[in-house]
Parts: C-alpha cells; sequence; structure tokens
C-alpha cells in the first residue's frame, strides 16, 4: 500500500511542468547555472582572493597574501591558479632577476565585482539581524 502511495506521489511531481521565472530560462536551467557559478567561485578563498585584487593594480603574491587573513600559502596558490585557469585573474611574470610576479583582475574578473560588491552590502545589512535570530532560544513547544 505504500508503495503504491510512493509511486503515485512521485508520477504526480514528475508530471508538473518545470516553472518558468522571469528571465524566460527554466528553474532547472537557472539552477544549473547557480551550480556553474558555485564551481567557478565557490570555496572559501576564491572570492577572497579575486576581491583583493579588486582595485586592477597588479599586486604581488605577498600583498596578495597580505590582504586575505587566515589564508595559508598553499590555498592562495591554488585558488591564484583556479582563477586564471577560469580567465579571472591574468598573471604577468617580469624577466627579472630575482623573478618578480604579479596578479592582476581580468576584464572577465571585473565584471564579477558588481556582484561581489552587492554580496557585502547584503552582509553588512543583514548580519545583526541574523546573529539576534539564531542566538534566541527557540519558543517552547506546547
Amino acid at each position: 500500500m505504500k508503495k503504491e502511495r510512493k509511486r503515485k506521489k512521485a508520477k504526480k511531481s514528475a508530471e508538473q511542468p518545470i516553472v518558468k521565472v522571469e528571465t524566460g530560462e527554466t528553474l532547472a536551467e537557472e539552477i544549473c547555472a547557480l551550480q556553474l557559478f558555485s564551481e567557478e567561485l565557490g570555496g572559501k578563498w576564491r572570492m577572497r582572493v579575486l576581491w583583493a585584487l579588486h582595485d586592477g593594480s597588479g599586486c604581488r603574491y605577498s600583498l596578495v597574501k597580505n590582504r586575505i587573513p587566515g589564508i595559508t600559502d598553499m590555498m592562495l596558490t591554488q585558488s591564484l591558479k583556479e582563477l586564471q585557469h577560469s580567465g579571472y585573474v591574468s598573471r604577468e611574470q617580469f624577466p627579472e632577476s630575482p623573478p618578480r610576479v604579479e596578479y592582476r583582475i581580468t576584464d572577465l574578473g571585473k565584471t564579477l565585482l558588481p556582484l561581489l560588491s552587492s554580496v557585502i552590502q547584503w552582509e553588512k545589512e543583514n548580519r545583526a539581524a541574523r546573529l539576534l535570530e539564531y542566538r534566541q532560544p527557540a519558543a517552547a513547544q506546547p
């Protein structure tokens, strides 16, 4: 009896059309876009590294590291390589002795700055309310 109900429920949910949203794309397509974005810029450090380079000037490795508290050499190196591979950051090596390398945000990376700025602003505006909400003890259930 339970298996039959589950089958009917699954069949009913499968028949429901995918909801169209404002962009004209299906919800599934938008979720896919979010997943791709998350894979490109997700993780603990990539957005922070990108933001550390947001002024557009060339930054040496040590300056980028100093701008991001708590990042290790391994994670910074990995994040810079991933961002470079994705086209958000460029790496320029100068033919000097000792070798000098500078990292810059690319034009593609600059297109993400308004988004990151909005995320920062949203966090600042909503931090206090979220902290209060999570710290309040749950109301007793009758």
